[in-house]
C-alpha cells in the first residue's frame, strides 16, 4: 500500500538517490544532482511543501509544490504550482506519481483559486497525468538557454554595476513596467522584492547586473547560479547534434560525460533595447570568466523580451503550462495574456 505524507529532512538521501536515478530529457539524456541537499529547490518559495510516497517503509517517489499569491486574468488569486515529481524507477507504472498527486492535495488542505504546471514539450506521461486531472493548456513559453562565451564587450562598461539595496524602488519600477498585464506576475513591493532575494538559495541581490545613467536604472538581469542547486551532466547525446554544433562553430562541444555550468537569468526588465543588449553583452562576458555553459532566460514567445534575447546564440527548449482553476473560480480570460515566468519554477 503507498502512503503519503510530509517530507522530512532525514529523506534527503533517499530523495537524492532517485533524483539520480531519474534522467531527463528525450533528444538528449541528462542525469540530474541536487546535492547535498535535496530541499534547496523549495527553499526560493515563501510557501513550499514536499511530499514523498512510501511503501514498506521505503521512500519510492516525491512531489513538490508552492503557494503563491500572483494574478491571473487581472484577478488577484492563490496559486498552488506543483512541481518535481518523480518515481523510483523500480516503482513506475503502478500508479504513483497519480497517488502522490491525490494524497498530497488532501494533506496540503490549503484553498487555492487555481493550481497549475509547467512540462516540458514531449513529457508525454506527465501531460497525460495532468490532463487526466482536468488541466488545460494555458500557455507555452521558451526557456532561451543562451549560449556563454568571450564576446563582443560592452560599449559602456562604466554604465554597468551590481544592484545595491539603495536601488531597489528604481528596480521594482522597472520590473513592475515591464510585466504589467502579465498572467503570473504580482506587482513588486519593496518589501516583497527584498524577501524574494532573501530566500533564493545562492543568490544576493549584487547579484543582479543594472545598466545606469543619468536618467536612473535603464535595465537589470540577475545571474543565478543554479549549478549550486541541480547539476545536469549529458549522459548520452545524438552524433547529429554533436556534428552540427562543431559545424555551426558553437562556443563548446556538448559531448557524453560533460557536466553543464548553468546560471539562470532572474529580473530581466528594460526601458530600450540597445541598453538591455549591452547589458547582456557584459553578463555573458562576466559569466563566461566563470567558466559557465549557458545562461537561461524563460521568456513569453510573444513578448519583446523574447524577440530581443532570442537573437543572441542560443537553444530553444519549449515548455507548456497547464491549470485548472478550482470550483466555482472562473478565468475567462485565462491564457490569452502574456505571461511572466519566475526562473525559480524551472
Amino acid at each position: 500500500m503507498i502512503k503519503v505524507r510530509p517530507a522530512r529532512e532525514s529523506d534527503n538521501e533517499a530523495l537524492l538517490s532517485i533524483h539520480k536515478n531519474s534522467p531527463q530529457g528525450t533528444t538528449i539524456i541528462l542525469s540530474t544532482d541536487s546535492s547535498p541537499n535535496y530541499f534547496n529547490r523549495t527553499k526560493a518559495y515563501k510557501n513550499s511543501h514536499v511530499f514523498v510516497a512510501e511503501e514498506n517503509g521505503q521512500v519510492i517517489g516525491a512531489s513538490s509544490c508552492a503557494i503563491i499569491d500572483t494574478i491571473v486574468d487581472g484577478k488577484p488569486c492563490k496559486a498552488r504550482y506543483g512541481f518535481g515529481v518523480m518515481v523510483d524507477p523500480a516503482h513506475r507504472r503502478k500508479g504513483v506519481a497519480y497517488e502522490l498527486g491525490n494524497q498530497a492535495l488532501t494533506l496540503l488542505n490549503e484553498e487555492v483559486d487555481l493550481r497549475f504546471a509547467i512540462i516540458i514539450q514531449g513529457n508525454i506521461p506527465s501531460i497525460n497525468l495532468i490532463t487526466k486531472r482536468g488541466s488545460k493548456l494555458m500557455r507555452d513559453f521558451h526557456d532561451v538557454a543562451l549560449f556563454v562565451y568571450k564576446g563582443p564587450p560592452s560599449e559602456h562598461p562604466e554604465n554597468i554595476r551590481p544592484m545595491r539595496k539603495k536601488d531597489t524602488e528604481d528596480v521594482i519600477a522597472l520590473l513592475n513596467r515591464q510585466y504589467e498585464g502579465y498572467d503570473l506576475y504580482k506587482p513588486y513591493t519593496k518589501t516583497s522584492f527584498l524577501q524574494e532575494i532573501e530566500r533564493k538559495p545562492f543568490f544576493e541581490i549584487s547579484d543582479i547586473n543594472l545598466y545606469f545613467d543619468e536618467d536612473g536604472v535603464r535595465a537589470c538581469l540577475g545571474l543565478w547560479d543554479y549549478n549550486k542547486i541541480l547539476r545536469l551532466s549529458i549522459l548520452d547525446i545524438p552524433q547529429a547534434m554533436i556534428d552540427q554544433s562543431i559545424a555551426s562553430k558553437a562556443p563548446f562541444i556538448p559531448e557524453k560525460g560533460l557536466t553543464l555550468v548553468n546560471y539562470y537569468g532572474t529580473h530581466l526588465a528594460y526601458d530600450d533595447e540597445d541598453i538591455v543588449m549591452d547589458l547582456l553583452r557584459y553578463s555573458l562576458n562576466e559569466l563566461n570568466d566563470r567558466d559557465a555553459h549557458y545562461l537561461h532566460i524563460p521568456l513569453d514567445v510573444d513578448s519583446h523580451a523574447y524577440d530581443l534575447v532570442s537573437k543572441l546564440p542560443n537553444i530553444i527548449t519549449p515548455f507548456h503550462i497547464f491549470a485548472k482553476p478550482s470550483e466555482g473560480r472562473i478565468f475567462p480570460g485565462i491564457g490569452k495574456n502574456l505571461v511572466y515566468v519566475d526562473s525559480a519554477h524551472l
